[in-house]
């Protein structure tokens, strides 16, 4: 898991200095899907179809409230079907506006959705 957290995380990282709204939320969903596409394509996640494979959330009442806005927290929740088990993995990337050395990543298993 911690090549794809890493991988999500150099991705992600121009945001720290970007405003926490919409067009960002559209930015960060898009370079995460786009990557991850590649990663099921070559064969890394399992799912029979992109849907199944991964998942990725951010923006406001998905990922975040009013109050993480505010306080300058984004957080990414990125779900993935991983090959050899039978659950999905979600990795929340939470990264702290304005600060490039504050950020966290929380790894959750589940089954497989």
């Amino acid at each position: 898991m911690t090549w794809i957290e890493a991988n999500l995380r150099e991705r992600c990282r121009f945001a720290v200095f970007e405003p926490n709204h919409e067009v960002t939320w559209f930015q960060l969903r898009g370079l995460c899907s786009a990557w991850l596409r590649q990663v099921w394509l070559d064969g890394g996640l399992a799912g029979a179809n992109e849907t199944s494979a991964y998942s990725v959330q951010v923006g406001l009442n998905e990922t975040l409230t009013q109050a993480d806005i505010n306080a300058g927290r984004l957080m990414i929740r990125v779900a993935v079907a991983v090959l050899h088990a039978a659950e999905r993995i979600e990795i929340k990337l939470v990264l702290k506006l304005g600060d490039t050395t504050a950020a966290g990543t929380e790894t959750v298993g589940g089954p497989l959705a």
